[in-house]
């Protein structure tokens, strides 16, 4: 599992999130932040699979490592959201 924090933000599927938020928020004047955000262990298992599991005891070290980055990434995912105006509080 490899995470690339900064790279995610300028992936495509960002992009086109920020696109989609623009819209709804043209269209509704304002975003609420209803997002199913998953959490660490779920987004793990996203990229890696059911092998997440195996990796906990076969290198702890990485595996923590590699949870603090997903975390790290989902942290500034949710705050570059509430810095947006017309942003509505996340619930």
């Amino acid at each position: 599992m490899k995470i690339h924090v900064e790279e995610a933000f300028k992936s495509p599927v960002f992009k086109r999130f920020l696109n989609l938020q623009e819209k709804l928020k043209t269209k509704y004047g304002y975003v609420i932040g209803d997002i199913g955000w998953g959490g660490v262990l779920s987004t793990a298992l996203d990229l890696v699979g059911e092998n997440v599991f195996t990796d906990f005891f076969m290198d702890p070290e990485d595996m923590k490592k590699q949870f603090l980055e997903i975390a790290d990434l989902i942290g500034k995912f949710v705050g570059v959201l509430r810095k947006k105006p017309g942003q509505a509080p996340f619930r």
